[in-house]
């Protein structure tokens, strides 16, 4: 079971940002496939050792390719360790989906593992600051025009663009002071 879990404080992180990227390299290389040859022995040993349906040498190639094909993204030391407690509990060949139940938690925990040290290796942003008085003044200074100019109506005479211009820069339309004066004299 995955807990929620966030990355520790970003000061943590600055302070151990070599040891976080030396778990990192490790667990990434803890995760490399297996070699072919080093599951083939595993399988092949296997077979000596537990009961299992007799077949000709074409038809353990495909068996061994199937288990390959499905299984082969699991790294060594977990291939071990699913095959030797796989002979310790059962007294026939594993089945592909039996060695996968074995293999398939520890290879989530190393994934989580490595999302998480990722996280730690990105500085996370600090929560945005509360504006300031004076950035919130500017704000109430801008929404006040705003409500200014579609009370008189001037605004309905703007383009978008020059609305947004006026609101964002203080800047006037060029013929603003004759539509002022329409407005006024209406």
């Amino acid at each position: 079971m995955i807990h929620s879990w966030s990355p520790p404080a970003p000061e943590f992180c600055a302070r151990h940002k070599l040891a976080i990227k030396e778990a990192l390299a490790s667990l990434k290389v803890h995760c490399t496939p297996a070699p072919e040859p080093f599951v083939l022995d595993l399988l092949a040993r296997c077979a000596q050792v537990k009961f299992t349906r007799d077949g000709t040498p074409a038809e353990w190639e495909l068996r061994a390719a199937e288990y390959l094909r499905l299984l082969g993204h699991y790294p060594a030391d977990i291939w071990q360790a699913a095959v030797d407690g796989h002979m310790l509990a059962s007294r026939f060949f594993p089945d592909i989906s039996e060695l996968e139940e074995r293999m398939a938690p520890e290879m989530s925990r190393r994934r989580v593992g490595i999302e998480r040290l990722e996280a730690m290796r990105v500085p996370r942003l600090a929560p945005p600051a509360p504006p300031t008085a004076e950035e919130r003044e500017v704000v109430k200074t801008k929404l006040g025009r705003l409500s200014l100019l579609t009370m008189s109506g001037a605004l309905a005479q703007m383009t978008e663009a020059e609305a947004k211009r006026f609101c964002d820069t203080e800047e006037y339309p060029p013929d603003w002071d004759s539509r002022v004066t329409r407005e006024a004299g209406s």
